[in-house]
């Protein structure tokens, strides 16, 4: 039998061979993903200057985490949108969906992931899921930071399909644009919105939806 500091030397050196495989392998996801985390960076932090989509889209993430997945469906939504061909723009969007879907499966309460999943359903004509993930998004964050103007495009399109209660959460993101100030990425959202509602065919709604804001606000 081995003396037993031998013993011992072997059983503290299989937890460190363990640890070096581990964080080896965290290195290696790291170096392989950091054009991800640097899109990520400039998406949501709008500082710095995102990497090529196409190197973006080349590495999935390695581990299960929403916000990832989350990140890399709108790096593929983002292809998808600026694509020429119409048959790679199908597959973008296809993967964009199912990256998109593991998201929220990973993080089922990210209102913004929700609100995502809805345009690319809109994006590939399923009315049903748009709708219902639009009011996922409106139940987990009625009030979201930076979300009253996408998902009021999203909503005055699919207005028809929602129910009473998204209704009511797209005319309170509709208020909310219309009591903003204005920024850089939107200087008149009133305006912007009556453009996209009359370019839909909504003009009409959007007046009404306008005249109860001013009300309420009153």
């Amino acid at each position: 039998m081995p003396p037993f500091s031998h013993r011992l030397a072997w059983f503290w050196l299989l937890p460190a061979v363990l640890l070096l495989w581990c964080g080896g392998c965290r290195l290696s996801e790291g170096v392989s993903t950091w054009p991800l985390q640097r899109y990520l960076h400039a998406a949501w932090w709008q500082r710095g200057q995102p990497p090529a989509l196409a190197t973006v889209i080349a590495q999935p993430p390695g581990r299960q985490d929403g916000r990832a997945w989350s990140g890399y469906g709108q790096a593929l939504l983002s292809a998808a949108h600026r694509a020429g061909d119409s048959e790679a723009r199908r597959l973008l969007l296809s993967s964009a969906d199912s990256a998109t879907r593991r998201a929220v499966r990973l993080s089922p309460a990210m209102a913004t992931t929700w609100a995502r999943l809805s345009l690319i359903a809109l994006n590939r004509d399923d009315r049903a899921l748009a709708a219902k993930a639009l009011r996922l998004s409106l139940t987990f964050a009625p009030n979201g930071i930076n979300l009253a103007w996408p998902r009021a495009k999203i909503g005055l399109y699919l207005w028809s399909d929602l129910d009473d209660a998204a209704r009511r959460g797209i005319a309170n993101d509709i208020r909310r644009l219309s009591r903003q100030p204005p920024t850089v990425d939107l200087p008149y959202p009133v305006a912007a919105l009556r453009r996209f509602a009359g370019d839909i065919g909504r003009g009409a709604l959007m007046e009404t939806l306008i005249g109860n804001a001013v009300a309420h606000a009153d």
